[in-house]
């Protein structure tokens, strides 16, 4: 639940089908599956989800509570892969609270395929910027000593969060929801990491976001809804949800001139790289 987000707050909303897209394998690198907008259909979404090809769910836990939500979900349904992480606009926490968040990852590495979302975030004012320095090296350090990549959030703080991972040396990850420019993609790109577009890149008004996109290597870029948050076209103003990532793919393939079915293949096989996902390249994972 990004409850630091009201800016992005959803309607409530349900999938409508798309009868211009081709069948794909996909994979949603990037959705907050625990939170409260889905209260009333959860199971239902992860239906809706399957039945468009998506194979499995990054869910993403921000803060203690959350991180025990998005795992007691991964434990329950098989397609569902948890990374935890204190968000940056909920990082001004006591050293008890970071103890807690320390004993919930602990408790449950084997399970985890990522640290994060973690970052930098200078959009909003919610926490000190050199507590969510400090706390964003605390979550390089632990994905570092467990040998995990990072998920990255950045709003508004491209230039010190490049400065803090080339000061970490720490190349291994993915910048969620990318929303830098040009040049940033470039560097970020030469530092080893991924890049990932969400529904946002799907707007009238993205054409630098696009551009963006256009240098990424196809086996660099991986796809994510951030849901239940920026719903892509043609869905926006509704509640996000994973199965509405295949619209993001058709735009994406479009920025590559690929097919749909080549970029979903190609992100697919990325996430289940990146993430150590439990999925073979040709079989998909049965729930």
């Amino acid at each position: 639940m990004l409850q630091s987000a009201p800016d992005r707050e959803p309607s409530s909303g349900a999938a409508s089908d798309s009868t211009s897209l081709p069948a794909m394998r996909l994979i949603d690198s990037h959705a907050h599956t625990d939170a409260t907008a889905y209260d009333d259909d959860r199971d239902a979404m992860f239906e809706r989800a399957k039945d468009v090809g998506i194979e499995a769910i990054v869910s993403i836990g921000i803060d203690v509570d959350s991180c025990r939500r998005t795992l007691a979900l991964s434990r329950t349904h098989s397609f569902v892969f948890p990374a935890l992480g204190i968000h940056p606009n909920s990082a001004n926490v006591s050293d008890e609270t970071w103890d807690a968040f320390l004993e919930v990852f602990e408790g449950a590495v084997d399970e985890i395929v990522a640290v994060g979302e973690t970052g930098l975030d200078t959009y909003r004012d919610s926490c000190p910027f050199e507590i969510q320095e400090r706390r964003f090296r605390d979550h390089l350090a632990l994905a570092r000593r467990h040998e995990l990549p990072v998920i990255i959030h950045c709003r508004d703080a491209y230039d010190p969060l490049i400065e803090v991972l080339v000061d970490e040396d720490f190349r291994h990850g993915v910048i969620h929801c990318f929303g830098g420019t040009t040049e940033h993609a470039r560097t970020l790109l030469d530092h080893g990491f991924h890049l990932s577009f969400a529904g946002n890149v799907t707007y009238k008004s993205a054409e630098a976001l696009r551009d963006a996109a256009r240098l990424v290597p196809i086996d660099r870029l991986l796809l994510e809804t951030d849901a239940p948050f920026l719903a892509p076209v043609p869905e926006r103003g509704n509640r996000n949800e994973p199965s509405f990532v295949r619209h993001t793919a058709g735009v994406l393939a479009d920025c590559l001139a690929t097919t749909p079915t080549r970029l979903a293949e190609a992100t697919t096989a990325n996430a289940i790289r990146l993430f150590g996902l439990p999925i073979d390249a040709a079989n998909p994972l049965a729930d």
